[in-house]
C-alpha cells in the first residue's frame, strides 16, 4: 500500500496519545489537549515517485493533528481525517518536520523547519520563564544555520514540542529574523 502524494505511517508504539511519560502516572485523560498527543510516527512507506532521504522504518516527527482523535456533532468519538485505516494514518510531507533512520541516529530537520530550545529567561524582574522569540537551535534544515546559533523569531510562529524528553520549539525557517553563531562569531 503506498500513497501517491502523502506518506503511510503509525504511530510509535501504537500509541495515538503521549499521557505516560514513563512513570506510570498518567498526565493527561483528555483527547482534547493536543499537547499530549503523539507526534513521533513510523513510515511504512513513502508517497510513490518520492526519491527523498526518507524510507521505510524511519521516525518521523508530524503534526499533532495527524492522530488526535476528535468528537462529531452527535458527540461519538472520531479519528483525525488524516486516519486511514487500523493504525495507518496519512502524512502530507508538509506535515513531516524531521526524521532519523534508527533511534539511535540525530533527528534531521526536514527542508523549512528549525527545531530551538526555548531560552531561559535569566532576568529576575521579569514575570516569565522563558524569553520570548529567541531560542537555542537543535535541529536545522538551513546550512547557515546550526545547532547551538541563537535564534530570534517572529511573534506567534513557534509550535511547542517534546523530542524526547525535551521542550522544544518548532518554527518554519521563512520566521526567523536573525540568528547568531556561536563563540566568539556574530
Amino acid at each position: 500500500m503506498r500513497g501517491i502524494y502523502d506518506f503511510i505511517v503509525t504511530p510509535k508504539n501504537g500509541d495515538k496519545y503521549d499521557n505516560d511519560r514513563g512513570s506510570g502516572f498518567v498526565l493527561n485523560t483528555s483527547i482534547e489537549n493536543h499537547k499530549f498527543v503523539q507526534r513521533v510516527a513510523v513510515v511504512q512507506s513513502t508517497p510513490s515517485g518520492y526519491s527523498g532521504n526518507i524510507k521505510k522504518g524511519d521516525e518521523v516527527v508530524v503534526h499533532h493533528n495527524i492522530f488526535r482523535r476528535g468528537y462529531d456533532m452527535q458527540g461519538r468519538m472520531k479519528e483525525s481525517s488524516f486516519h486511514l485505516k487500523g493504525q495507518h494514518y496519512l502524512v502530507p510531507p508538509d506535515l513531516l518536520y524531521m526524521h532519523r533512520n534508527t533511534p539511535d541516529d540525530k533527528w534531521v530537520a526536514n527542508d523549512g523547519f528549525v527545531f530551538v530550545f526555548p531560552e531561559a529567561n535569566t532576568d529576575d524582574t521579569k514575570n516569565r520563564s522563558r524569553n520570548p522569540n529567541t531560542g537555542i537551535v537543535a535541529y536545522s534544515s538551513l546550512p547557515e544555520v546550526e545547532a547551538g546559533d541563537r535564534v530570534w523569531f517572529e511573534d506567534w510562529c513557534e509550535h511547542e514540542f517534546s523530542i524526547e524528553g525535551e521542550v522544544m520549539y518548532k518554527i518554519k525557517t521563512q520566521n526567523l529574523v536573525w540568528h547568531q553563531k556561536t563563540g566568539n562569531q556574530s
